[in-house]
């Protein structure tokens, strides 16, 4: 159904479920495992072979342990494109310690070696999966039996996943929140599915992309939980993503026509647990959270992705260039794609990979290319001005770009003066394409 190819995608989907020291409530974390596979594989159209399920007694700690060694070791030889990782259960800290708590936990025995799987372990094996993508959806607030109340945690050092470029969390709600469970799955899994399915399109969307997923998941709960959590804070999903980072609004997955796929008809429901006739309303619209959409308003627009070879990607196009593209193919890409120039030229900007400063360099001096060669005397000048700025002082693009100026310069002079400059800007155009002509054989 999902337009996107997703045949060297994965997900490990863990919904713990209810141990003999959880409240009944807790099964529903299984549901929301066994609900969010069956979107992944028949709508997502992943592999079942790379959609891992570990639920209920199979939720153990050596088993989800094998299941992060199986996804590394799938992946060595060739990266996945997208990796879902998806945790419902509990997650605690001992001390400045973090714990994930698997079915097979019991809480005596949690800083026990092997009883439950430490925070920097977890995190330690994601991050020796390779992929070009990865989502961590976590649901561990509930903490019934654990602690005194329930609260959301991140259960390892977020920093060591998402410092890494296109690497994401989504937790159910905030730190002092409670992620709320109903039937037959949770607002958070309820809304992570709406989301996969495209109920986050706006106006001429068709790709599912990471910000509009998060920004859907995190208005979703909160306007549900808002019927439900009376007299407490909303259930706000929360997004953990560093500018830092590099990482891009990257595509989850594409629906080609551009319509969002209903919700199946047995989740259309939400109700409160053991009261069908408790209904909580889904059929209205969110609320819009505009603290969120500004907070995250890098990422919405960084439609820039460069991987660790050096190629750029252009996300919801056919775009990609790289140090070998030519001068030719970035000239046409300049006079069509203007908008698109300055945002690639902004996520290059100070990138210190010299794969990635050559195409820098090269766009830099197609654009001043296309413009002498235009004889736009009005804005020769002012380009070779704005490209000063925009280089470091003293780099090898900085060093060809002073010639050009004074030559220009010394035009303007002689123009200002009241000397016979007809013919004068075709003798500069000249001389200007050949001081390029010369910088291009040395890129």
């Amino acid at each position: 159904m999902a337009g996107s190819n997703n045949d060297n995608s994965f997900a490990l989907l863990i919904g713990v479920g209810k141990r003999g020291q959880d409240n009944e409530n807790m099964r529903i974390s299984a549901n929301d495992a066994e609900n969010i596979q069956r979107v992944v594989t028949a709508v997502l159209e992943f592999p079942q072979t790379n959609v891992i399920p570990k639920i209920n007694k199979e939720a153990t700690t050596t088993a989800v342990l094998q299941a992060l060694d199986d996804l590394a070791r799938n992946t060595a030889q060739k990266p996945a494109e997208l990796v879902i990782v998806y945790f419902s259960g509990h997650g605690c800290a001992r001390g400045d310690k973090y714990y994930l708590i698997c079915n097979d936990t019991k809480n005596e025995e949690i800083e026990i070696e092997g009883k439950a799987i430490k925070g920097s372990i977890f995190v330690d094996k994601l991050n020796k999966i390779k992929t070009e993508k990865m989502i961590v959806l976590l649901d561990c607030c509930h903490s019934q039996g654990i602690a005194d109340h329930p609260r959301q945690m991140i259960p390892f050092e977020k920093k060591e996943l998402i410092s890494r470029q296109d690497r994401v969390i989504i937790t159910a709600c905030g730190r002092e929140q409670v992620s709320y469970l109903c039937e037959p799955v949770s607002l958070f899994t309820y809304a992570v599915i709406e989301g996969l399915l495209g109920h986050c399109f706006t106006k001429g969307d068709s790709d599912v992309k990471i910000f509009q997923l998060a920004l859907y998941i995190r208005e979703r709960t909160a306007t549900l939980s808002a019927q439900v959590l009376s007299g407490m804070a909303r259930q706000e999903a929360q997004l953990e993503v560093l500018p830092e980072s590099r990482t891009a609004n990257f595509i989850v997955t594409s629906y080609s026509n551009g319509q969002a796929i209903p919700m199946p008809s047995d989740l259309a429901e939400l109700h409160k647990i053991g009261d069908r006739k408790d209904i909580i309303k889904t059929d209205v619209a969110n609320v819009r959270d505009d603290g969120f959409r500004n907070q995250f308003n890098w990422l919405s627009n960084n439609n820039i992705r460069i991987d660790g070879n050096g190629n750029i990607t252009v996300i919801g196009s056919n775009i990609t260039i790289n140090a070998n593209t030519s001068y030719d193919e970035l000239k046409e890409l300049i006079k069509t794609q203007s908008e698109l120039i300055k945002q690639l030229m902004q996520a290059l900007a100070g990138k210190t990979d010299q794969k990635i400063k050559t195409v820098h360099d090269k766009i830099e001096i197609s654009e001043i290319e296309n413009l002498v060669e235009s004889g736009d005397e009005g804005n020769i000048g002012v380009a070779l001005d704005e490209s000063l700025k925009r280089v470091p002082r003293g780099s090898r693009t900085y060093n060809f770009l002073v010639p050009l100026i004074m030559r220009h310069k010394l035009y303007e002079k002689e123009k200002l003066s009241g000397y016979n400059v007809q013919g004068r800007l075709a003798e500069i155009v000249v001389q200007l394409l050949n001081i390029i002509d010369d910088y291009k054989k040395t890129l």
